[in-house]
């Protein structure tokens, strides 16, 4: 898949969460329905909120789906499946961190943190192991927040520029 960049080509590839909005000004199930699946993953992971649950799936775009559930395979086949820690989430209707104002990538479902009580904003990460599967994203077009302008290092999405 292309990975887009900017905002206008996120939105011209994954949609306009805008037009989705109800009157509460949360996204409607109709967004949900057209835009969002769930995948398994190719091993469980423990949610960062709750050590007891373990994470076997996850919500995301469609448009994303079978490139993620690649990459976590390759990462699980590579030995690195435990560098990515805990899974802090992948679809959820919100701001960015640092200007609220506009959507995350998180909206459209093209996001995912890992790690997120050790990798922390602000903060980047050396980790070899870590920096290894991240790098497996990275090969897929994927961008890896360790890599913003404010680093980022639990977040990597499936869009550039934005």
């Amino acid at each position: 898949m292309t990975i887009p960049h900017g905002y206008d080509a996120l939105v011209a590839t994954y949609g306009d969460p805008s037009k989705y909005r109800g009157t509460d000004g949360h996204l409607t199930s109709q967004w949900d329905l057209l835009t969002l699946t769930t995948i398994p993953l190719p091993a469980p992971l423990t949610y960062a909120y709750d050590s007891h649950k373990p994470i076997t799936r996850i919500r995301c775009h469609k448009l994303v789906a079978a490139d993620l559930q690649n990459i976590l395979a390759e990462i699980l086949h590579a030995g690195l499946w435990d560098a990515l820690g805990t899974f802090g989430g992948c679809y959820a209707d919100r701001g960015q961190r640092g200007d609220a104002s506009k959507p995350s990538t998180h909206t459209w479902g093209i996001a995912l943190d890992f790690n997120p009580a050790v990798f922390v904003r602000g903060t980047t990460c050396k980790l070899p192991r870590v920096e290894h599967a991240f790098s497996i994203f990275e090969s897929h077009g994927w961008r890896w927040g360790n890599h913003f302008t404010v680093p980022d290092p639990m977040h990597v999405q499936a869009a550039t520029g934005y």
